[in-house]
């Protein structure tokens, strides 16, 4: 009896002490399921990789809670930036980076992170800006200068304060042409005053620039006191007001784009769409860069010179053959045209570069997007 008792005791102990066991290693999986620093930031970049920026921005939400100050989780929020950035959410992207600079304020990365969220704008701002937009607005445009205004700010010895110096010259140029077009709309329909408030205000807000000058012209018509005393010193590539394709019995005033240097990309050419013959003088001159009977080869030949936002396409008839033709600005004549002449020859960085200098006529033309 007393054996069986020691046999029971003994089974007991032995079970008392695998629970026990079983209890200090289920306490102790807890810690260990934290993943290391380095492997929260390896496996953020592995999604990356994958362009899955859900993912990623689940993985920086728990890096960030368990190493909130971490370098590693510094680098992550940069590399999210990237991600965004190339996925084209840029929604997403300036949350991040607001996010970021209200938690490393003094990061080595700022400058870049302004520099991501300036750019996300800057292309939407293009972009409804663009001549082929028909409800132009300025909003986007104007929340991009205000990013790389913020930028010079706090990180003017930066290497990307140069770059949001060459955006802040191209963003007030397209600005103010588009503000210019709504005064020349005013000037033309006798509206005065407002054309008059709207010419001093791009005269004030955007001087360095050529639509400034226009609209000082303009001002001076009106008052007989031209509202620009000294000459304008540009800082940035002088702009060439492109006009949209638009109907003839159009009643709502064009869009506007900047002619400014770009940064030269890959074109992929878009579904050819044709529009109304464009309201623009029955003829005008105007640089042709490019014609191919097929409308793919002329975009992708204007894409390698770095002119693909810069320029207007036609469907144009001559002898019976269609071509289409791709041009840069309008102008009343050879001698007005100077300007763009240097300006295309500045943007492709080639003084050799080829160019016709030629007058067309609307009424043969068709424009293409």
């Amino acid at each position: 009896m007393k054996s069986f008792l020691s046999g029971a005791k003994s089974v007991s102990l032995v079970f008392a002490l695998i629970f026990l066991v079983s209890a200090c290693t289920s306490v102790n999986k807890s810690p260990s399921a934290r993943m290391s620093v380095l492997d929260y930031y390896q496996q953020g970049l592995n999604q990356l990789v994958e362009e899955d920026t859900a993912a990623a921005a689940k993985t920086l939400d728990d890096m960030a809670m368990n190493y909130p100050f971490h370098a590693e989780t510094g680098d992550l929020y940069i590399s999210l930036m990237d991600g965004y950035y190339r996925n084209n959410e840029p929604d997403k992207l300036i949350e991040l980076v607001d996010q970021f600079l209200s938690i490393y304020p003094s990061h080595k990365d700022v400058a870049y992170a302004n520099y991501l969220a300036g750019m996300a704008n800057y292309s939407r701002g293009k972009s409804r800006l663009s001549p082929n937009n028909a409800a132009p607005d300025s909003t986007y445009a104007e929340m991009a200068l205000k990013r790389f205004h913020s930028l010079l700010r706090c990180c003017s010895n930066t290497r990307y304060a140069f770059e949001a110096n060459q955006k802040i010259a191209n963003l007030e140029s397209m600005i103010a042409l588009y503000h210019l077009r709504y005064m020349e709309w005013d000037y033309d329909a006798g509206r005065l005053p407002q054309a008059t408030q709207r010419g001093k205000s791009i005269v004030s807000t955007y001087p360095n620039t050529i639509a400034a000058k226009r609209a000082g012209d303009m001002l001076a018509s009106v008052s007989g006191v031209n509202p620009v005393p000294e000459p304008i010193a540009i800082t940035a590539t002088p702009s060439i007001i492109t006009y949209t394709a638009a109907a003839t019995t159009a009643t709502a005033p064009v869009a506007l784009v900047s002619t400014n240097p770009v940064v030269k990309s890959a074109v992929v050419a878009e579904p050819v769409v044709e529009t109304a013959p464009a309201a623009v003088p029955e003829k005008f001159y105007t640089l042709q860069l490019g014609s191919f009977s097929e409308f793919e080869r002329v975009v992708k030949a204007v894409g390698t010179m770095g002119l693909e936002d810069l320029v207007v396409y036609y469907r144009y008839i001559v002898n019976g053959k269609t071509l289409y033709i791709a041009t840069y600005g309008k102008y009343e004549s050879k001698e007005a045209a100077s300007p763009g002449v240097e300006e295309v020859l500045k943007i492709t960085g080639d003084p050799n570069f080829k160019y016709w200098l030629r007058q067309l006529d609307s009424s043969k033309l068709v424009a293409v997007q």
